[in-house]
């Protein structure tokens, strides 16, 4: 099921705690549940349209973390992780499962912070429903105008949080 492979993590486990459960009050935003839910379903449309789907299936499907999941855990012991939600669809692009596997917690390397800055710019461009999701993700970490050009300077933000 696809919407199970958006919490997966290497070596076969998978996070705490699933965006789709209730953890500790029962009170839940429906509309928000179905707003995440309907964001990470179109990351996996949007790759099948624009013809990325077809290769991912016949190989093994994989979301990636780009900013690995376990930085949240690792600095979690040290006051806690001060950035933004890392299981967040900003965050989450489609990849191949070997080469996700490969990749594990590394770090994304320049050209990967390019490529997600620009997938993210043009879904906020585009006429799709995520791109109310990821101008509230900018506004959250601060960039309150969420202008899709603002992405570079968020990931660099994520980026220096996370070497210094």
């Amino acid at each position: 099921m696809v919407m199970q492979e958006f919490h997966n993590l290497r070596g076969g486990s998978q996070v705490p705690h699933t965006f789709y459960e209730l953890a500790g009050s029962t009170r839940v935003n429906v509309l928000s549940l179905r707003n995440e839910l309907g964001a990470r379903w179109n990351i996996v449309e949007s790759s099948f349209t624009m013809g990325i789907g077809r290769s991912l299936i016949a190989e093994g499907v994989a979301v990636d973390h780009v900013f690995p999941y376990v930085l949240m855990e690792r600095f979690g012991g040290l006051g806690g992780w001060q950035g933004p939600d890392l299981d967040a669809v900003w965050n989450l692009a489609p990849a191949h499962a070997i080469c996700n596997g490969a990749k594990s917690d590394r770090l994304p390397r320049s050209e990967e912070l390019r490529r997600l800055a620009d997938r993210n710019r043009a879904i906020m461009l585009s006429p799709y429903p995520l791109k109310k999701t990821l101008a509230l993700n900018l506004k959250s970490a601060g960039f309150g105008d969420a202008r899709p050009e603002d992405w570079p300077y968020f990931l660099r933000a994520v980026q220096d949080l996370v070497v210094s």
